[in-house]
C-alpha cells in the first residue's frame, strides 16, 4: 500500500477513535481559547512522549509515584522515624500531622476498607470523598464510558441529557432504570436528589454550585476535560482515571485501562514519529458549521484533543501558521484562507 494512503488511513482512524479513546473536549464549538498552562513558548509541535512519569494526586501516596501500596506504608513509617522528609501527599488523612493514623488510612485504601479518600480533583482542589460509592449519577459521555470501563454500570441511577440519548448503547441492561436528571450545565437538582446518589460524576469544571445544592452527595470532577493525547501521562485525564480507581474500588481496572491507553498511544507514535515533514499530509480539522451565516470557522489547535490527534497521527495541521495555534484550543479562519491553504484532508467533527 502506498505510504501516503497508509498515513491517511492512520489519520482517519485516530481522529474517529479519539472520541472513544481520549475523551471529548467541551471546546469543540468555541472559538480561540487561551490556556497559559498549555503554552508552548518554542512554537513547536508538542513532542510525543511514552514514559509513564506521574505522581498520583491521592493523599497517602507518600512515595510520590503512580499508586498507593505497601511501599507507601514503609515510607510513612520512615517519615515518622525522621529518616526521610515529608512529601506532598503523605498526609493520608489530611490532618496536618504524619502519624500512625496515616499508616492506618493507607492500609485501609490498600485493603478496600477505607471510609473516605482525600485527593486533588480535576481542578487541583482538595476533595474528600466518602466511601464506599454505590449509587452514581453520571454527566456526559466520557463519564459514561469510564463507568463502563470500570464495570460500574450496575451502580448508575441517573444521567444527564447527553447520556440519556445513548442509554441503550452505554447501559443496555439497566437503561430503563436510569433517570434523566437534565443537562450537565443546569441539572434538575431535585431529580438528582430523588435518586438518592452517593456521588455525582460531573463533567463540568464548575462544581461549587452543584456541591451546595446537593447536600450529602459527593460531587466529583475527575478532570477528563483535556486528555492530551500527545502526552497523556501528563494529563488530568490519566490522573482522573487512576483517581477513579480509588474512589470506586477499581484500582486494578483503572490501571489496566491507563496502561492500554498509553501502550496504544506509544504504538501510534512509534510509527508516525519517523515521518519526515514531506511525508506528512496537510490537514484542516473543524466542527460542523451550526450557524449557516457564519463567515469564520474553527481550526482545531494544540490544546484541543482533535488538534493533538492530528499531531499524534502524523498529520501537518494547516493552522500551525496562525498566531495562537500553539497555546489555543482553536483559532478562527475564513473560507478564503481555507481555499488558499488547500489542505489535502479536511475533517469535520460532529456529535450525534
Amino acid at each position: 500500500m502506498d505510504k501516503r494512503v497508509t498515513i491517511a488511513l492512520i489519520l482517519s482512524l485516530i481522529i474517529v477513535s479519539s472520541i472513544l479513546v481520549a475523551a471529548y473536549s467541551l471546546n469543540w464549538f468555541g472559538g480561540q481559547t487561551q490556556n497559559p498552562e498549555n503554552e508552548n513558548p518554542q512554537n513547536q509541535q508538542p513532542a510525543i512522549t511514552s514514559d509513564i512519569e506521574l505522581t498520583l494526586e491521592v493523599f497517602g501516596n507518600a512515595d510520590m509515584n503512580d499508586q498507593i501500596n505497601s511501599d507507601d506504608v514503609t515510607y510513612l513509617q520512615d517519615i515518622i522515624a525522621g529518616t526521610v522528609t515529608e512529601t506532598q501527599f503523605a498526609d493520608a488523612n489530611y490532618d496536618g500531622v504524619i502519624d500512625q493514623t496515616d499508616v492506618d488510612q493507607v492500609n485501609a485504601l490498600i485493603n478496600s476498607q477505607a471510609t473516605y479518600v482525600n485527593l486533588l480533583d480535576g481542578n487541583g482542589e482538595l476533595l474528600t470523598v466518602s466511601l464506599p460509592v454505590e449509587r452514581i449519577v453520571v454527566e456526559y459521555l466520557c463519564n459514561a464510558e469510564i463507568v463502563r470501563i470500570l464495570n460500574l454500570e450496575g451502580n448508575i441511577v441517573g444521567c444527564d441529557y447527553a447520556v440519556d440519548q445513548l442509554k441503550g448503547f452505554y447501559f443496555p441492561e439497566n437503561g430503563d432504570n436510569i433517570v434523566n436528571v437534565g443537562t450537565m450545565h443546569t441539572p434538575d437538582y431535585e431529580s438528582v436528589l430523588n435518586v438518592n446518589p452517593d456521588l455525582l460524576l460531573t463533567f463540568t469544571k464548575a462544581t461549587q454550585e452543584k456541591a451546595e445544592k446537593l447536600p450529602g452527595v459527593g460531587v466529583v470532577y475527575l478532570g477528563l476535560y483535556y486528555p492530551n493525547v500527545t502526552a497523556p501521562q501528563d494529563s488530568s485525564f490519566v490522573q482522573g482515571i487512576l483517581k477513579a480507581g480509588y474512589i470506586f474500588d477499581r484500582v486494578t481496572e483503572s490501571r489496566a485501562y491507563v496502561n492500554w491507553l498509553l501502550d496504544l498511544t506509544d504504538t501510534i507514535s512509534s510509527v508516525t514519529s519517523e515521518l519526515s515533514e514531506t511525508e506528512k499530509q496537510t490537514v484542516f480539522i473543524t466542527t460542523y458549521p451550526y450557524d449557516s451565516s457564519a463567515t469564520l470557522y474553527s481550526c482545531y489547535a494544540t490544546v484541543d484533543t482533535l488538534g493533538q490527534c492530528c499531531i499524534l497521527s502524523g498529520g501537518a495541521n494547516v493552522g500551525q501558521a496562525i498566531p495562537g495555534y500553539f497555546n489555543s484550543s482553536s483559532v478562527k479562519v475564513d473560507a478564503e484562507w481555507i481555499l488558499e491553504t488547500n489542505p489535502e484532508y479536511m475533517f469535520l467533527h460532529t456529535v450525534r
